[in-house]
């Protein structure tokens, strides 16, 4: 079926898209390459393989919980046809796609001035929906990542909830213990809170784009650029290239992540804001997903083990990736100390996390802290 690609509501693009699995398989005319998906242009024209890659990761993952139950609630076979019932409408950016010869506005359709249904998130959830059905009209069928989440208004802010994996469920706790640490630091930050649905702990983050700005992730502003030997200088020279200085956000959130011993810092979640409207960019986003931390899978006597953890994104050792840094002259020691005694006193009020997993959360923290501490 042929789908005009929106950027707003600008006509980006004429493309293909199966109504049986959601595949983006054609792109018949490009209408403004400037507004093609950062990333998605090969010798500066459109390409179809490229598109179809930032299409497919819209979707669902295949490993998300709850997937399975969802699609055959709405008796769909594929995450990516999920897509169409939402028109690929996302609460990271601004791009989305309608029948062609439509006459659908992005104001009447966009989640950020819209409200929508939380179906296919409580769906997701393993729970039922308040409306006994499914309506597919939801920014959650283009949420990315494994575990489970859904978006929700909370006196009118867009927030993302976010669950943990089984069996610890520490995730939650890990994204607030990681705001306390970057608040103390003074590093922007997404600024999660802790929330609960039915009894279960969700890590809670306002939408930290609105309607007229969008987050760009660092694999596609890579994608646009060349290789420039290795991962490190490749991102600091394409965000050159996009007008951004990222050396010292890079260097705040390669702290932050030697801190927490996150595991799982990569190319999708981090990136820079974009303004949507005049397609210059702002600025790194926030921090943000540092749920892979702080021995989140481990049994607590393996716990201590973490700081030989292999980490992301450019090298595979944390006292590497500490090398990477230019400037330590902004750490404040005492501002680290103190949100070692933050997160103390909130691990140990914490339902959930019993206090021989709350020691160990912290003792990491703090060992860290000293292994970081010759180096300001």
């Amino acid at each position: 079926m042929e789908f005009e690609l929106m950027h707003r509501d600008v006509h980006v693009a004429d493309v293909d898209i199966s109504e049986v699995d959601g595949d983006m398989f054609r792109l018949r005319e490009v209408h403004s390459l400037d507004h093609m998906p950062v990333g998605t242009l090969r010798d500066g024209k459109g390409d179809v393989l490229n598109l179809g890659r930032w299409w497919a990761r819209r979707t669902i993952p295949e490993s998300r919980s709850g997937l399975r139950r969802l699609l055959e609630k709405v008796g769909l076979p594929d995450a990516r046809s999920l897509l169409l019932g939402s028109h690929g409408l996302s609460l990271s950016d601004q791009y989305w796609v309608r029948p062609s010869g439509s006459d659908i506005l992005w104001e009447e359709v966009n989640f950020f001035d819209n409200e929508f249904s939380e179906s296919v998130g409580m769906t997701l959830l393993g729970k039922e929906a308040a409306e006994g059905f499914v309506d597919l009209m939801s920014p959650d069928n283009t949420s990315e990542g494994n575990l489970v989440k859904m978006w929700r208004i909370v006196d009118g802010v867009r927030c993302l909830f976010k669950g943990g994996s089984v069996p610890f469920r520490q995730e939650p706790y890990n994204e607030v213990v990681a705001t306390m640490i970057m608040d103390r630091l003074g590093i922007d930050n997404a600024g999660y809170s802790l929330g609960w649905i039915d009894g279960d702990p969700y890590s809670v983050c306002p939408d930290f784009v609105d309607r007229d700005t969008e987050l760009v992730t660092m694999a596609y502003v890579m994608y646009a650029s060349r290789w420039c030997g290795t991962a490190y200088r490749t991102c600091v020279s394409a965000c050159s290239e996009m007008g951004i200085d990222v050396v010292p956000f890079l260097d705040r959130m390669i702290v932050t992540d030697f801190l927490l011993a996150n595991e799982d810092r990569h190319l999708y979640n981090l990136g820079l804001i974009r303004d949507a409207g005049t397609l210059e960019f702002i600025g790194p986003a926030p921090i943000y997903d540092c749920g892979s931390s702080l021995g989140y899978n481990q049994d607590v006597p393996d716990m201590v083990g973490t700081a030989g953890t292999v980490c992301k994104p450019f090298v595979e050792s944390f006292e590497k990736e500490l090398d990477l840094v230019t400037d330590f002259g902004w750490v404040d020691a005492d501002g680290m100390d103190g949100a070692l005694q933050d997160v103390r006193a909130f691990l140990s009020e914490c339902k959930g996390i019993d206090l021989e997993r709350a020691d160990a959360m912290s003792g990491i923290i703090e060992a860290r802290i000293e292994t970081l501490r010759p180096r300001l």
